[in-house]
């Protein structure tokens, strides 16, 4: 019996509720009276408790000699009544993802949130927003590619990389180290050498701002602040822009060069 509560006890069944269903199975129909001695619940109990197997149809009941008789539903009704919590919880937990953004709202009021995570965590942590749908848009990053490899294999990265190109997240970035051999590349550019071994990677991803270190034991914080994250945005937009200058100033002086040298 104590295994059998344990299970029914799992579809939410209370203690009363698992004696009276056990009771009324394993003796047939029973009037109250009857299945308060079998289970020595009191008459107040065993009505509440009937009451609530009548409410989920694992009990029904009917009339004989002016006397209400009960009866269990059979046992296979058990897998209805699991199957119709799970779409229950599905419906749950599809109506709370359309308010998570609201609760978000409410929580704390405009003071940025802030997490901090270890190891691979925060690597974790970044992958969740994108597959959540949290992250949208575009990811710009500024990284020491060199310092990553020497703390993230490529396995760690290959579902982040894979969730960027499943979902259509653009990546631009500003980098240091050397890009990966033969590796498809989003908008990135090189910093001057002179900017190189800064040991970080920081990304900006919608209203959040993603930073990892990678010197020591790996560390990342992730703030959550749209104010925050339009900032920092705009910081990358004036590096970006620079080092873009910066670039096509070389191509023009190497396209000089080269044309006085042929001639």
């Amino acid at each position: 019996m104590t295994e059998i509560k344990d299970t029914l006890g799992s579809l939410g069944f209370s203690d009363a509720e698992s004696r009276v269903y056990f009771e009324a199975l394993k003796c047939g129909p029973s009037t109250v009276l009857e299945l308060s001695k079998l289970t020595r619940l009191s008459r107040q109990s065993v009505y509440e408790a009937l009451e609530k197997l009548t409410g989920i149809s694992m009990i029904s009941s009917f009339e004989e000699k002016g006397r209400r008789v009960f009866i269990a539903e059979h046992p296979s009704k058990l897998a209805w009544l699991l199957t119709r919590r799970e779409q229950e919880l599905h419906e749950l937990r599809e109506e709370v993802s359309l308010k998570i953004k609201e609760l978000e709202r409410v929580m704390g009021g405009n003071r940025p949130r802030v997490h901090v995570y270890t190891g691979r965590e925060g690597v974790r942590a970044i992958l969740h927003d994108i597959e959540s749908g949290a992250t949208k848009g575009e990811i710009l990053e500024i990284a020491d590619l060199n310092a990553m490899r020497k703390v993230l294999k490529p396995e760690d990265l290959a579902p982040l990389r894979d969730a960027l190109q499943r979902h259509g997240i653009v990546s631009k970035g500003l980098c240091a180290g050397e890009f990966a051999p033969n590796a498809a590349q989003p908008e990135r550019y090189h910093l001057p050498e002179y900017y190189k071994d800064f040991g970080t990677d920081i990304m900006i991803m919608g209203d959040k701002i993603a930073m990892v270190t990678f010197e020591g034991d790996m560390c990342s914080v992730l703030i959550e602040s749209p104010t925050l994250a339009k900032t920092m945005r705009i910081l990358f937009e004036i590096a970006l822009g620079a080092v873009r200058e910066r670039e096509l100033k070389n191509e023009e002086i190497n396209a000089e060069l080269l044309q006085k040298k042929q001639s």
